[in-house]
């Protein structure tokens, strides 16, 4: 996930994503099947949203997350006609996952006051009298905070890369017509 900038003061939203399965099941024998089912997951997701959900400022909250997994099945199912069936099989998943959230609300960045407009100056004036005619111009700055340099406030990324590994076993005894004994574990 990469750092979201303010979009010229434009809220937004951009998605794109993949998601897919593939499943393929094979007959090995009369009584024994084999079934593989892949699958693919691509997120990219970016969202940049004004406080006030206007070009007015308020502040800022911008994120960005990716996802990219594969995962991979393979399981052998019995169906024997009989009192007992079973399964086994493996489960493999590779996961990487990268979020990023900013947020402006309080720095020169966050455009708090309006860019220094008439409802900056309002809005200001309305909060503290005396002082609007002199902050609106600094806090109404559009761009990085003049004493640290940064664009945000606040800054939080959390990548996490996964990989998973499951063996699984199952078993149906079929007691009578009405009641089935079944038990596993991965």
């Amino acid at each position: 996930a990469q750092m979201v900038n303010n979009n010229g003061g434009v809220p937004f939203t951009e998605a794109e994503n993949l998601l897919s399965r593939l499943k393929l099941d094979f007959d090995l024998t009369d009584s024994l099947s084999l079934t593989s089912t892949t699958g693919l997951l691509d997120l990219d997701n970016t969202v940049n949203l004004s406080a006030t959900q206007t070009r007015e400022g308020g502040g800022w909250v911008s994120s960005a997350t990716t996802i990219e997994t594969f995962s991979q099945e393979l399981r052998l199912a019995s169906d024997t006609g009989g009192a007992f069936n079973y399964q086994l099989g493996v489960f493999y998943e590779d996961s990487d996952r990268d979020f990023l959230i900013a947020q402006t609300a309080f720095g020169a960045a966050s455009g708090a006051v309006a860019l220094g407009s008439a409802q900056g100056d309002a809005l200001l004036g309305a909060a503290f009298p005396p002082l609007a005619g002199a902050f609106v111009p600094f806090v109404g700055l559009n761009g990085a905070d003049p004493f640290t340099g940064n664009t945000h406030d606040y800054t939080y990324t959390q990548d996490v890369t996964s990989e998973t590994l499951s063996i699984f076993v199952s078993g149906d005894l079929q007691l009578s017509e009405q009641l089935t004994l079944a038990a596993g574990v991965r």
